[in-house]
């Protein structure tokens, strides 16, 4: 119940974010909301806030996704970020978890650098946020690769039905074509985010957990959230939470362990643990023990 209650609303958002881009490239008339999503990354307007010397009210969104963080978590990662949905989904169909896959250790996360060096870089007038952050490249990834592979394959569908539809005498299909349109940065993007769904074979969600900026900014202030995972005494110490864990936010030598700034609260933890041990409540019950943040 609680995965599909995640994947519901992973699918909602995802949604959401390709009607708006889908707004974007058809050019809709009054579309000043149709970049919604990039005003919500965290990364994103701290850099551009940061490089124009101002306040902008149009990243008031991503203020909220801030202000939220310390009370439940990164649940902006694990339920609401179309990159975040996107690896899921290509780290499941690519195979996220083959036998004996390598737990990263600590010193592999970058993210932080990445994140200093964006804002150094905006403090000093230079932009390299849409380059790095995740909204702007999913956006890319959906608006200069998918979209003009669907525009190709329809159109080499059209082309095909073609002889049929004049046959048919339906003068309007077979007069109908798609423009495929072609990008400089296709081949970039085709490459890096081959990478990026690749890295599913050396541990899930390796991008979030390593690489991505605005995750680190959250990572930052979310040590130790209202909401979070608590675990009883009931634990048995077997390990499964540990082993289903995209972020490896709980340790495999001690699984009553949180490292909530790397937790997304996708709650597979919770839905694996066979005696019910595990929790994710906004405040301590008396039967928690053995508690301890990172």
């Amino acid at each position: 119940m609680l995965m599909l209650f995640r994947r519901s609303i992973q699918v909602i958002t995802l949604s959401l974010f390709l009607i708006l881009l889908l707004g974007v490239i058809l050019s809709v008339p009054n579309n000043t909301n149709l970049n919604f999503f990039l005003r919500l990354d965290p990364a994103l307007a701290a850099g551009t806030v940061m490089s124009g010397r101002m306040i902008l009210p149009a990243f008031i969104p991503a203020l909220v996704v801030l202000v939220f963080v310390p009370l439940v978590g990164r649940v902006f990662c694990g339920y609401l970020c179309p990159m975040g949905t996107t690896i899921d989904w290509t780290d499941k169909f690519l195979g996220t978890r083959p036998k004996g896959r390598l737990r990263l250790k600590r010193p592999f996360n970058i993210k932080y650098y990445v994140l200093a060096f964006l804002l150094g870089a905006s403090i000093l007038g230079v932009s390299f946020l849409f380059l790095a952050t995740p909204i702007s490249l999913i956006t890319r990834f959906y608006g200069l690769l998918v979209y003009p592979l669907i525009a190709l394959f329809s159109d080499m569908g059209l082309t095909f039905m073609h002889p049929i539809a004049e046959r048919l005498g339906l003068e309007s299909l077979v007069f109908t074509n798609f423009l495929t349109p072609r990008f400089s940065t296709q081949l970039f993007i085709f490459l890096f985010f081959l990478l990026v769904f690749a890295t599913a074979r050396i541990a899930p969600r390796f991008w979030c957990r390593n690489i991505c900026p605005s995750g680190a900014l959250m990572a930052l202030i979310s040590k130790k959230p209202l909401f979070r995972r608590r675990v009883s005494s009931a634990c048995t110490r077997c390990g499964k939470c540990a082993s289903v864990c995209p972020m490896e936010a709980i340790p495999s030598e001690s699984p009553e362990i949180t490292i909530h700034r790397e937790c997304i609260v996708c709650r597979r933890c919770e839905s694996v643990c066979p005696v019910k041990a595990v929790s994710f409540t906004a405040k301590a019950l008396g039967r928690h023990t053995g508690y301890r943040a990172f």
